[in-house]
């Protein structure tokens, strides 16, 4: 009997009684969707040791959906022969479409099961009490049994385990919480006598889990035979995943780390007095100095403070604003300012590389451990989205302390040691330590704070040492991005198939050796002769301007008389001194006219309270929200980009020859950020508009990759994909910051930068809340595409208007 035809039973409820159907050794290759009708009583289907056949063409997802009352469903060799991810997929289309909701045992026995092709394929059998996986190839728990609150028995006999992942003992230990009653059979499996073996051997002596023929378990050693017994004398690799060597290396990073600090704090120890003591003074004596009406009052209130403060604080006059047009010293721009840039760029060669390295551990674990899903509050997937929130959160903060650092060394290498403090943790998480859930916790926080020392204080020592030849030192940083996109997923994948998971994750600090000689390398120009045109440059000052040429001087009007403006009021000035960009005398030695009043004579306290006010001021805007969305949608997507694709092609791809195929897509990735980063040269000469449009064309093309790797099932797309998401994400890290000026200007965006960051960093983190990887991208996707719309659609619309005019 090769097909059975529809109606076996009649097209009647002519069988009220039935209860059990046996067609076993039938040899049946196709079952029709409808055969099975007026079968609402039957609580035991037998169709053990046929032929049913994994042809998609010729599966029916809902040949048992009539089934209602079905308590056991008996599969063993009831498949034809065939590769054992079709068979997964088939076995997922029937749970998923039969609605077995009332089935408490399965027989999967004799069906040659090596892996699932989804990890959930049991979690539409809610009430399943026993699972027969006996006589497969299984080697792990490569399925989610958590979803199984029921279980009372895996039968996991005569597969082929020669260890037991530490991964599937937790799930094991978590599936006999709260008193209930598990059993587990391992008997019959190829054990290997080794250190590996260790592990599982300690488990059951402790365990709840009832396992079942424990003293008839055996394990070869070559060709002989032993019973269970630990291997003595187990030699630990460099920085096994042992938890004492985990716990010593990350006390003395930590002591290292105090004390770096400490000696910040001394060195700084004068500047840190000048910027605290005025606030004290405030506090202390509760001055309301306001300001100064006139030269009477400004007389009078000189004379009364000579009296009462000390001759060396008469009077403070801080950020004084120069009417002199002055010129001042130029950068260096060579010399020792190309060591210092080569300095920097091993430092972005490793630290943006870091969500890479997530990934490829997360395709790793897909590939080799069990219990693989989606959980943002996972060990694997938690540390990367707190590292990429913390990052932005600590970004104003990290400022305030490099502004006051006069060793950017000592910043760099307190940066370098957060950084390897957080791998370490996160590995430490891995190895199942005492503090496995603190260092979880806290390790991706950890890795954002001590990014944002070394990627700020590299910054500004970058540009402190390059003016005219900023353009070119920028764009050799991004290349250098671009070369850790592909030699650091190379790097982690390779360390973790040699020492393994745990090991491997402790082994990927090596990555940071170059950080740590990069900021060797940070040092500050020697300092010029004090003048009186040097005490009055602000922070922005240091920043590449958006100013432009003078030919381009018409398009910036234009874009001034904007529509685009119009929502920023008189309070969003552009430049109108315009001035020659990256010139060898630079223009912020020129007088320019001030965006707002400067308030003269304000007490710390007034003046405190009045940054906070225009520091909030920038979020009446629509723009500044729109910036909001905009990078939300940057840092999240970059984020679940590098973590996701090698897992989501390892769950969803077909079957292909090469196991390290999921690597290349990495690899492939960082190739396809070189064009952009090469190209970023132009982005940072070009005018506004052109760079707005380029800007927002990159969010969409982001938009787009990520929403296609929702449906994507093929290699050669997810390839495809890859490639197109290096471009958007390079794309979007090259230009970013000055597209972020160009919008909100130098002086707002520098007052709303703690503002911007926290609510970024907010925003990221609420990811965390999201379980579904689909939604994440979509809603990432989502964000881009909106942002996209707010830079591109403005400028393209001057520019059709702007020649409308012209042809008017």
């Amino acid at each position: 009997m090769k097909e059975l035809p529809w109606n076996v039973f009649g097209t009647l409820d002519s069988l009220p009684l039935l209860r059990v159907i046996d067609m076993s050794n039938n040899k049946i290759r196709e079952i029709r969707g409808k055969a099975y009708h007026h079968v609402q009583h039957v609580e035991r289907l037998i169709l053990d040791f046929n032929e049913l056949s994994l042809d998609p063409a010729r599966s029916h997802p809902r040949v048992f959906s009539n089934f209602i009352s079905l308590l056991e469903l008996h599969l063993t060799d009831a498949f034809e022969d065939g590769p054992p991810r079709n068979l997964a997929s088939t076995l997922h289309d029937i749970f998923v479409n039969s609605n077995l909701t009332q089935l408490i045992k399965l027989h999967l026995e004799q069906n040659e099961i090596s892996e699932f092709r989804d990890v959930n394929v049991f979690c539409d059998l809610p009430n399943l009490l026993d699972l027969h996986l006996g006589d497969n190839d299984l080697t792990a728990l490569h399925f989610n049994l958590s979803c199984l609150h029921n279980l009372r028995f895996l039968d996991l006999r005569r597969n082929k385990f020669t260890k037991v992942l530490e991964r599937d003992l937790h799930t094991m230990d978590n599936l006999a919480k709260h008193e209930r009653s598990v059993s587990v059979d391992f008997s019959g499996n190829p054990f290997e006598c080794s250190c590996k073996l260790n592990p599982f051997i300690k488990w059951m002596k402790k365990t709840k889990v009832f396992v079942r023929n424990k003293a008839n378990l055996q394990c070869y050693e070559g060709n002989a035979i032993h019973d269970f017994h630990e291997t003595k004398n187990c030699a630990p690799k460099l920085l096994a995943s042992t938890r004492r060597g985990a716990t010593v290396v990350l006390c003395f990073l930590s002591m290292v780390l105090i004390a770096l600090v400490c000696a910040l704090v001394y060195l700084q120890r004068a500047k840190l007095q000048k910027k605290i003591e005025p606030v004290l003074d405030s506090v202390s004596k509760r001055v309301r100095y306001t300001s100064i009406a006139n030269v009477y009052t400004l007389s009078s209130f000189a004379l009364s403070a000579t009296r009462k403060m000390p001759l060396v604080r008469r009077l403070r006059l801080d950020e004084v604003i120069s009417s002199y047009p002055e010129l001042g010293p130029t950068a260096p721009d060579g010399g020792y300012s190309w060591l210092v840039l080569l300095g920097v760029a091993f430092i972005q060669i490793t630290v943006p590389s870091v969500l890479s390295m997530y990934g490829i551990v997360r395709g790793y674990l897909a590939m080799n451990s069990s219990s693989i899903y989606f959980d943002l509050w996972s060990e694997v997937t938690l540390a990367p989205l707190l590292f990429v929130a913390f990052w932005s959160l600590a970004d104003p903060w990290t400022k305030a302390i490099t502004d006051l650092a006069s060793i950017p060394r000592l910043v760099g290498l307190i940066g370098v040691a957060l950084l390897t403090t957080g791998v370490i943790a996160s590995g430490y998480l891995a190895t199942g330590g005492v503090g496995a859930y603190l260092a979880g916790l806290s390790a991706g926080a950890v890795m954002g704070i001590g990014a944002s020392f070394v990627i700020v204080e590299s910054e500004t020592v970058l540009r402190r040492h390059f003016r005219v030849r900023l353009p070119l030192a920028l764009t050799l940083k991004n290349i250098a991005t671009s070369i850790g996109f592909i030699l650091v997923p190379a790097l982690t994948h390779f360390l973790l198939v040699e020492t393994g998971l745990k090991a491997g994750l402790l082994l990927m600090t090596i990555a940071f050796v170059p950080t740590a000689v990069g900021t060797l390398t940070l040092r500050f120009p020697a300092p010029q002769r004090a003048s009186p045109y040097r005490l009055l440059l602000a922070d922005e000052d240091n920043e590449l301007g958006i100013r432009m040429s003078p030919d381009r001087e018409s398009e910036s009007e234009t874009r001034d008389n904007g529509a685009d403006n119009v929502g920023y009021g008189t309070g969003d000035k552009q430049d109108r001194n315009v001035a020659p960009l990256f010139s060898e005398v630079n223009s912020i030695y020129g007088y320019q006219d001030p965006d707002e009043d400067v308030e003269l004579f304000v007490s710390p306290t007034a003046r405190s309270d009045s940054k906070w006010k225009q520091e909030f001021r920038v979020a009446r805007y629509f723009r500044f929200w729109a910036a909001v969305v905009t990078w939300i949608g940057i840092r999240a997507g970059s984020l679940f980009f590098w973590i996701l694709v090698p897992a989501l092609f390892l769950q969803r791809a077909d079957p292909v020859y090469f196991t390290d195929d999921w690597v290349t897509l990495l690899v492939v990735a960082g190739v396809g950020s070189f064009v952009p980063s090469i190209a970023s040269y132009w982005s940072i000469v070009t005018t506004v508009q052109y760079r707005r449009i380029y800007f927002g064309g990159a969010c969409w093309l982001g938009s787009v990759v990520l929403l296609s790797l929702t449906y994507t099932y093929d290699y050669y797309w997810f390839l495809t994909w890859s490639l197109l998401g290096g471009v958007s994400i390079s794309s979007l890290l090259a230009c970013q910051d000055l597209t972020l000026f160009d919008v909100l200007g130098n002086q707002f965006a520098h007052r709303s930068h703690r503002l911007f960051s926290t609510i970024v960093g907010l925003g990221v983190l609420a990811f965390c809340f999201v379980h579904s990887e689909n939604a994440c991208l979509r809603v990432v996707a989502l964000l881009q595409f909106l942002g996209g719309c707010y830079w591109i659609v403005p400028p393209i619309w001057e520019i059709i208007r702007a020649q409308r005019l012209r042809e008017g």
